[in-house]
């Protein structure tokens, strides 16, 4: 890690970063043989909301020795040992801590990447709503769209549909027969169906005409079905 200029950090390389401060961390207390009854967790975790600013890298739980040692009693070792690697801590709650950057650039990169978890976190089947932040993000980041899995982008859509009236279910993403959100429209002479079929493909690939004419293929057999 040190090796790569932090500017250059990929989102593999800042998951690597969180690993290695905690396991420096966890190393230190294994030393002091005070590693019980604690533990690490992420900023979202305890949350549950919007990364802070400057970000929390992680943070450490803990109620034994571990917390009276570097919580109350302030081991000089133990924050000398962090600064030596470019973070330092905050006492949050008495037990519970939080582990920050120092350098600038370091942070940023954090900030983005945990800005980008927030996101795909609200990407999810139950949640009721269509976030603001969620649309103005990939507004701004459009590129951030292939970064998501399949199956986040067809909730993204399925969000998308329900956030605009329509009545809409969501497909259970294998063995779907080419329909992978079901629309319905209601309208006094009979309600309007829609099938939905995503494809997120790479950049550079095009949605080629056999799967427009097998998603018309299935639409026609629906609308056959219904009627």
């Amino acid at each position: 890690m040190k090796a790569k200029n932090a500017e250059e950090w990929s989102d593999q390389d800042i998951e690597a970063e969180i690993s290695r401060i905690q396991s420096i961390i966890k190393e230190w207390a294994i030393s002091k043989d005070i590693w019980f009854d604690c533990g690490f967790k992420s900023y979202l975790e305890h949350v549950n909301g919007e990364p802070s600013s400057p970000p929390v890298v992680t943070m450490i739980w803990a109620e034994g020795d571990f917390r009276r040692i570097v919580f109350d009693d302030l081991d000089m070792e133990f924050y000398d040992l962090l600064e030596s690697h470019g973070y330092f801590l905050e006492n949050i709650d008495g037990v519970t801590a939080a582990i920050y950057p120092n350098d600038e650039v370091v942070s940023k990169k954090f900030e983005d990447y945990f800005h980008w978890q927030w996101v795909c976190s609200l990407v999810t089947e139950d949640t009721s709503d269509v976030y603001d932040e969620l649309y103005s993000h990939f507004v701004n980041n459009p590129d951030d769209l292939h970064k998501l899995h399949w199956r986040e982008f067809e909730i993204l859509l399925f969000r998308i549909f329900q956030n605009h009236g329509y009545r809409a279910i969501l497909g259970p993403g294998r063995g779907d027969e080419g329909v992978d959100i079901h629309l319905w429209q209601e309208d006094p002479l009979g309600d309007v169906l829609t099938v939905v079929q995503a494809k997120k493909y790479a950049p550079h690939r095009q949605i080629g005409q056999p799967d427009v004419a097998a998603l018309y293929g299935v639409s026609v057999v629906r609308t056959f079905v219904s009627v």
